[in-house]
């Protein structure tokens, strides 16, 4: 029987425990592979559409996998969830991976590395210039506690000798953030993506064209390795045919948003998954084609965009201690 769909409302480690269940073999049904599964670091969004286009295309039915597409609440939430056995795949941007092996030890690895960076970036209104890190001095600028640049911020400041006493923080809950710079109280939103916040707050600003700055034109590259695909390391051993099917047809899926972006776009639109206006999808897709890595190889790692993401959250104390790179993922699944 294929896996049964399973509802995650872990909200941290402990709600696995140390008897958390190993994922079943893959079933064995009317497709080779049965019912395969990967969850989301957030709810449907427009980076995630090369997942619905190996869906819609036919590229997972062809490999002999009726995928599964499960949202999520964070990309710690979703490592913890394919490291548990909750889940066959995750899909999170490198920091949580990363984090979660130097750690925790967690047993899984990126098999496909899916963004040359997180795209990580600023906006403010046209009257509130950009122009570099210094810009954030004299500013409210929002930085939630909850984001992936709150946990580089200090170590971003230092960089780039910004003196953070020019700076008023605004701790904002992400659900706030938002109403708070459509008024006027934020003067910068310093942590957003380019390939979703961004998108969806221009569109609630129609009238302006905003600013916007990404931490990858920095000076110094300040932006990690972006979204990955990471299985468990015993699916790897276990179960290496599916792990290579599943990942050869979501590259597919990368390569042909990347090709056709249009159409790629209308079918994320048209998902039944899909709750953003089509006008903020087409958006986030449109950046998104400055995100992938296309190159060399679609969905090859690259040792150099590992090296550098271990470099920058070493730094910034995210983690104490970095690993060979090595450590963090495998090519042995991609063409």
């Amino acid at each position: 029987m294929p896996i049964e769909r399973r509802r995650f409302l872990a909200t941290g480690a402990a709600a696995f425990g140390a008897a958390a269940v190993a994922l079943p073999s893959i079933a064995r049904g009317a497709m080779k592979f049965g019912t395969v599964s990967v969850r989301f670091n957030w709810t449907m969004k427009g980076e995630f559409t090369p997942f619905v286009v190996a869906r819609e295309k036919g590229f997972y039915r062809d490999a002999g996998i009726d995928v599964q597409l499960n949202p999520g609440t964070s990309g710690t939430v979703a490592v913890q969830s394919v490291a548990g056995g909750h889940d066959h795949f995750g899909y999170l941007p490198s920091v949580q991976l990363i984090e979660g092996i130097s750690k925790q030890q967690m047993p899984v690895k990126a098999v496909a590395e899916c963004g040359h960076t997180t795209g990580m970036c600023w906006a403010s209104r046209p009257d509130v210039p950009l122009t570099g890190p210094k810009s954030l001095e004299g500013r409210r600028v929002s930085i939630s506690p909850a984001s992936t640049f709150f946990q580089v911020w200090n170590s971003f400041a230092k960089e780039f000798n910004i003196d953070q006493s020019k700076v008023q923080v605004v701790g904002a809950d992400p659900s706030a953030r938002v109403g708070l710079f459509l008024d006027g109280r934020v003067d910068v939103m310093a942590d957003i993506f380019y390939a979703n916040d961004f998108v969806i707050l221009q569109s609630k600003m129609p009238q302006h064209k905003l600013n916007l700055f990404r931490l990858s034109d920095a000076k110094t590259q300040f932006d990690p390795l972006g979204y990955v695909l990471v299985t468990r390391d015993e699916l790897i051993q276990k179960e290496p045919a599916m792990v290579k099917a599943f990942t050869g047809a979501t590259i597919r899926g990368l390569a042909y948003t990347n090709d056709h972006p249009d159409e790629a776009a209308e079918m994320m639109v048209k998902a039944p998954e899909n709750q953003l206006a089509p006008d903020v999808v087409r958006g986030q897709v449109h950046n998104l084609l400055q995100l992938i890595n296309a190159k060399p190889a679609v969905g090859k790692n690259q040792p150099g965009d590992w090296t550098r993401s271990l470099k920058i959250l070493q730094t910034a104390g995210v983690i104490e201690r970095a690993l060979d790179h090595t450590s963090y993922y495998t090519n042995a699944f991609v063409s």
